[in-house]
């Protein structure tokens, strides 16, 4: 009875989170909402991160992220965004194609414009559901649809901050004549921005939050701070709406290679009694870098 009482609790919070889902670092992966972030990070850049939403429970949430952006000649920036969500009798994979281009608009600073395209692929199988009933359900059909989307986003950098507004998705779709889509492919906005303040020569603080909002859901925040050694070392916590805490680290073991780990929980008593935690990690590789925005003189 008590594992049954416990998967009647995490039903709507099950709901929530493939409504809702997110990643932690979502810093090292901006081009996955935005696609001005093309070209910002250097000529050629690679991301892949993997997370596994409440580990402990079987057929959680589990999402697999890929991203490829090139900075090209005329300020012209292109990349390639791939999002993948599993849960239970669900999938989806979303694919973009992103276009940026880029306005010195100072030494110091500069506005990045771009535009996305492309459409997330949903399929559900109810015939894994078990039926207690010896008729046949007419409802357990299989579903299967490309939605076509588009998204637009800006991206300003200056050497001490940067702030990035984006609307990955600006058409809402349906998954089928009698079930409307849900999170995935609705309208949502994205405001984000993080600062860097030096504290001394070899360390640095770097408070950031990111703002999302879905059309017909709540808005969620997630707001944190990173410590920085020698642009070598970082190590931050974070919290989310919803009372969920990150304790995140990040190693950059050369200018090429990023590797990040975000551990994630639930503050309130009753769901970190169920052993809800989450697990990301992220590669990212730099092939090589473009030029960066001019630092101020000393």
């Amino acid at each position: 009875m008590k594992k049954i009482a416990n998967l009647l609790f995490l039903f709507p919070l099950l709901f929530f989170a493939q409504q809702n889902g997110t990643l932690s670092l979502y810093q090292q992966q901006l081009l996955l909402i935005n696609p001005a972030y093309a070209g910002v990070e250097g000529d050629y850049s690679f991301a892949l991160s993997s997370r596994q939403q409440w580990s402990a429970v079987e057929q959680s949430p589990s999402t697999l992220a890929f991203s490829l952006s090139a900075a090209r000649k005329k300020n012209v920036s292109l990349g390639l965004s791939v999002v993948s969500d599993q849960l239970f009798i669900e999938k989806q994979t979303m694919i973009m194609v992103d276009f940026s281009y880029r306005l010195q608009l100072t030494e110091q600073t500069r506005l990045q414009l771009g535009i996305k395209a492309g459409g997330n692929s949903y399929r559900a199988d109810p015939t894994q559901l078990v039926s207690y009933s010896s008729y046949i359900d007419p409802t357990k059909k299989a579903l299967s649809r490309f939605n076509p989307n588009m998204g637009v986003g800006a991206f300003y950098e200056h050497p001490k901050f940067w702030i990035s507004a984006s609307i990955p998705r600006l058409f809402n779709a349906r998954r089928d004549n009698e079930i409307s889509i849900q999170a995935r492919d609705q309208m949502q906005l994205y405001l984000a921005s993080e600062a860097t303040i030096t504290l001394s020569e070899d360390l640095m603080l770097k408070p950031g939050l990111i703002y999302r909002k879905t059309k017909g859901l709540s808005s969620i925040i997630d707001m944190g701070a990173r410590l920085v050694f020698k642009e070598r070392f970082g190590v931050g916590i974070a919290h989310r709406t919803g009372n969920t805490f990150s304790v995140q680290a990040l190693v950059h073991p050369n200018n090429k290679f990023t590797i990040g780990y975000a551990y994630d929980t639930y503050a309130n008593s009753q769901l970190s009694a169920l052993n809800l935690t989450s697990h990301e990690i992220v590669l990212k590789i730099n092939l090589k870098q473009s030029a960066e925005v001019s630092q101020p003189e000393e």
